[in-house]
């Protein structure tokens, strides 16, 4: 069926496709989910679309139409997505061709002990050029692109009191701190209508490649990686950073699977917040 100009209000099958395309992309409908009817939750995570892929300008947060160009752009990505032969991550290394603005000093493989996950908040994409903006030692798309933008000796400011021992790995995308609890989700003052998004499947394939290559790199080094942390851990200016669906699958992942810590149960620096019961079960009385 050729695509076309779709209403708000508008029920049925087709519906529903639109809204499992817009699930695939890693736009969240957590109320109602792809229930065949085009309504505010699903229109909110179309302008969404539209402002990350630059695609017009949806005039409101909630745009009462989707014009037929739109959709068919929705389907394009999808179709790509779902048919992508590119199913294990790719790592890239861009150190070579980063001006490294952000690298303060060297510091000693030794002093090197952690990781800090982060996520970007906004949707950086999959052009290597455009994350040269980020003070960070990694950023991984959503397509599942590693990006080594500055080497894991530099210093840069990427996660406030964990700087000086951590390594940094920005996550593409804007997540909310609790999945499942719109409310939990940070938002630019220019977009209150956003819609949190799930991180795709090879994107967190991808984060884990990025947790290897750095605990190897340190290694080869003689330094040793022993923590994984979340920039809240770090500021309370940072309480959904990266949100608990990253650490769920990262996080705990990395503490299970290859034996590094979070730090203890108790454990921040500066007004930094503690692993929340919502992001770790084993934290039962730390609330979000």
């Amino acid at each position: 069926m050729p695509a076309r100009d779709m209403r708000k209000g508008e029920q049925g099958g087709e519906v529903r496709e639109f809204q499992e395309k817009l699930l695939l992309l890693g736009y969240k409908l957590p109320r109602w989910g792809a229930d065949g009817s085009l309504g505010d939750e699903a229109l909110a995570a179309v302008a969404a679309f539209m402002r990350d892929r630059h695609i017009g300008e949806p005039r409101d947060d909630l745009p009462a139409l989707v014009p037929v160009a739109v959709v068919e752009a929705i389907d394009a990505a999808a179709l790509k997505l779902a048919t992508s032969t590119n199913l294990a991550p790719v790592i890239v290394d861009l150190r070579n061709a980063h001006s490294g603005q952000h690298r303060i000093s060297r510091r000693a493989w030794a002093q090197i002990t952690g990781i800090t996950l982060h996520q970007t908040a906004t949707v950086m994409g999959e052009k290597g050029e455009r994350w040269f903006g980020i003070p960070v030692q990694v950023g991984v798309t959503r397509k599942g692109q590693v990006f080594i933008l500055n080497g894991c000796e530099w210093l840069t400011y990427h996660g406030n009191g964990l700087n000086t021992h951590d390594v940094g790995i920005e996550i593409d995308g804007y997540y909310e701190g609790v999945e499942g609890r719109p409310e939990t989700l940070w938002r630019p003052a220019n977009e209150p209508g956003r819609v949190g998004m799930i991180p795709t499947p090879i994107q967190i394939d991808a984060v884990k490649a990025a947790v290897h290559w750095i605990r190897n790199e340190v290694a080869q080094n003689g330094g040793a990686i022993k923590f994984i942390h979340a920039h809240r851990q770090a500021s309370d200016q940072r309480q959904s950073d990266p949100g608990s669906g990253i650490w769920k699958r990262i996080g705990l992942w990395a503490q299970s699977e290859l034996g590094l810590s979070d730090g203890g149960r108790d454990f921040k620096l500066g007004t930094g917040l503690r692993i929340p019961k919502e992001w770790d079960p084993s934290r039962d009385s730390i609330k979000y």
